[in-house]
């Protein structure tokens, strides 16, 4: 009697034990040189593996997306990639956040010309904003890394906490330099370029901390 029993196309369920294992080591901020790496190693370990009429469970277990992981860690291919596209936002947000109180204390002061109150007060509400910034960043950046799994979360973390407050020194001085060569106009455009500034010097801070946190996982690799 032929055998009438359906099989499992053997492209496509490689094809998708190629696509659980690349989002694990997305997940695990494995970057893309070093994917394409793995996958290749990988797809010809499935395909020995279909010759031989082995599953595809004999290569990756019963939890896919966890050996793929094991693989990348024993290597030390896990926690390289940046994750700009992720960190920026978070930490910009965090700061903005932070900031809100003494940045709208500096508009309405450089648009009227008069101070908030006494100095005391304004330092103190300006020391807390910094402050404030500085932990919403570094807590947004921890937990979004960490919820991926990312191996130099903290690190990472710890870096965005310690460079912060020098870019944010960084960025007001480049943003007042910035306002007086427009001469302090109250224009739209001076703010827009005021914060332009403000926003690529914070930014390069996080992409500084991010890439001193990596450094030396990228150290360890010979082919670098």
């Amino acid at each position: 009697m032929p055998d009438t029993a359906v099989r499992p196309d053997p492209t496509r369920e490689r094809q998708a034990a190629l696509t659980e294992a690349d989002r694990a080591w997305r997940r695990a901020g494995v970057r893309a040189r070093d994917r394409a790496t793995l996958a290749r190693e990988l797809e010809a370990e499935l395909i020995g593996a279909q010759d031989d009429a082995r599953p595809v469970r004999a290569v990756l277990g019963e939890d896919p997306a966890a050996t793929a992981r094991q693989w990348a860690e024993e290597r030390g291919l896990t926690g390289r990639a940046l994750r700009l596209g992720l960190l920026l936002p978070i930490a910009l947000l965090g700061v903005l956040a932070g900031s809100t109180v003494t940045l709208v204390d500096l508009g309405v002061g450089f648009t009227t010309g008069h101070g908030s109150g006494h100095a005391a007060v304004v330092l103190t509400v300006w020391a807390t904003s910094v402050v404030l910034a500085v932990l919403l960043a570094a807590l947004g950046c921890w937990a979004a890394l960490a919820r991926l799994g990312d191996p130099r979360a903290a690190g990472t973390a710890g870096w965005v906490a310690g460079l912060l407050p020098l870019g944010g020194g960084v960025a007001a001085v480049a943003g007042a330099v910035t306002a007086a060569t427009q001469h302090f106009s109250v224009r739209a455009e001076t703010f827009v370029a005021v914060g332009v500034v403000v926003l690529a010097v914070l930014a390069g801070t996080v992409v500084l901390a991010r890439l001193l946190a990596v450094r030396l996982v990228r150290r360890e690799d010979p082919t670098g």
